[in-house]
């Protein structure tokens, strides 16, 4: 009677720990199902000043590749990620930039659970106070006829190559919309081979600098390999001193900038300093007269590496630049937070400067203490400062700028740029 009992009690242990541990199925239809966004909250074009956006996917996502799978444009470095089942929450945890449209795009590098990636590339867009509505449109015009039903990869990019979103188009046709007023770089690639690269002389290419214009329509050229060489097209003297040209695409690399007068005396003008702005070369040189010079561009590149050497003829005038030097841009904005304890700011003036005549000093707000600044530049004339050591955690501090250009007219107005750094690690929950 004892054994029976024993026996009970053991073979009912055996069922519990069998239904305790139940395995899944190791046959049947294997999960293809690609998961897919199928709402999103607040709305396309709302305004995020709320600091959540709610995106709800059709079924559990791995929670890891939303790092590699989700692009913010501009970057939004301080945010928190919270999951509630198949939606995830993004947390904003920083002043957006006033005005300006936020670009959001989900990638395929997004997977469910079962490692099937995203159906799609969606992109939504977001503002922070009025909605930008800046345009590209164009056509498509094909080297080659039969590549006019290929799909085509785009990539909309900021002036300085940082990546706004990519997109796919298969119409002969193309629109950019709501986009910010900066300028912008197109880059357009056919990838025949699929290797989701563009291969030189292989496919079909073309990148384009636009400006901040409104509503800029375009003709695309889609051709395997750009053989043409760089011109210049234009010359403007804007003062005595200071000269724009204009050249027939955008410029690399010059080499050297000559500036002779035509006459018996053929009088060489030094050029002190030129910046390149894509089309677009800004000089200074020496104090011109009203005489006619011919400028000389020496193997000069434009971005795909054609070399050219290029004159053109101008007449000098002796007007004198009056007009003080205004700062343009500058990048963080006023009442900023910045993610690093070295920040780097960005400063772009109307006119040519000389990073001499730039006086900067970072100053912590509460104590009055001063830090020296460091400047450098870039050959588009942008500069960058940044302080010579690391700033407090935590702590308000203002970036002080003051200029004067090469006639020593003086900025009118000090500028100052108020920010706090404030350096922490994503949550993620």
């Amino acid at each position: 009677m004892m054994k029976n009992s024993y026996f009970t009690i053991f073979l009912f242990a055996i069922i519990l720990l069998s239904c305790g541990h139940k395995k899944n199925p190791t046959g049947g239809k294997k999960d293809t199902t690609k998961p897919e966004i199928v709402a999103i909250n607040p709305a396309e074009f709302s305004d995020i000043s709320e600091k959540n956006i709610e995106v709800i996917f059709s079924k559990p996502i791995d929670r890891t590749s939303i790092y590699s799978g989700l692009y913010i444009y501009p970057t939004i470095l301080k945010k928190k990620f919270k999951w509630d089942k198949n939606t995830l929450i993004i947390h904003i945890d920083e002043p957006l930039l006033e005005n300006t449209n936020y670009y959001f795009s989900f990638g395929q590098q997004i997977e469910c659970e079962r490692g099937n990636s995203l159906d799609k590339n969606y992109l939504f867009v977001f503002k922070n106070g009025k909605l930008q509505q800046n345009r590209v449109a164009g056509k498509f015009i094909f080297e080659k006829q039969i590549d006019q039903n290929l799909p085509i990869q785009t990539k909309l990019m900021a002036a300085d190559s940082t990546l706004i979103y990519q997109r796919k188009l298969s119409d002969s046709n193309f629109v950019f919309e709501d986009l910010n007023f900066i300028d912008h770089i197109l880059e357009f690639y056919i990838d025949k081979n699929k290797n989701q690269k563009y291969d030189y002389g292989k496919e079909p290419f073309f990148k384009k600098y636009v400006s901040q214009n409104n509503a800029v329509t375009i003709d695309i050229e889609m051709s395997y390999a750009d053989t043409i060489k760089p011109k210049i097209k234009s010359v403007k003297t804007k003062w005595q001193n200071q000269i724009e040209i204009i050249c027939s695409e955008p410029i690399k690399v010059i080499s050297q900038i000559s500036i002779v007068s035509i006459d018996s005396l053929e009088i060489t003008k030094n050029v002190e300093k030129y910046i390149i702005q894509a089309e677009k070369i800004k000089l200074i040189c020496e104090d011109l007269d009203t005489l006619q010079y011919k400028i000389i561009f020496a193997d000069f590149t434009d971005a795909k590496d054609n070399l050219s050497c290029d004159s053109i003829l101008f007449d000098g005038k002796t007007l004198q630049d009056t007009i003080p030097p205004e700062i343009m841009e500058y990048f963080p904005r006023n009442n900023a937070t910045v993610s690093e304890l070295l920040p780097i700011f960005e400063l772009e003036f109307n006119e040519i400067i000389f990073a001499k005549d730039i006086v900067a000093k970072f100053v912590e707000v509460e104590t009055n203490r001063q830090i020296e600044a460091e400047i450098s530049e870039n050959m588009t004339g942008k500069f960058f400062v940044k302080p010579t050591k690391k700033l407090n955690n935590m702590t308000s501090y203002k970036l002080q700028i003051f200029a004067k250009d090469k006639k020593n007219n003086q900025q009118k107005n000090l500028l100052e740029i108020n920010f706090i750094p404030i350096v922490r690690k994503n949550i993620v929950e």
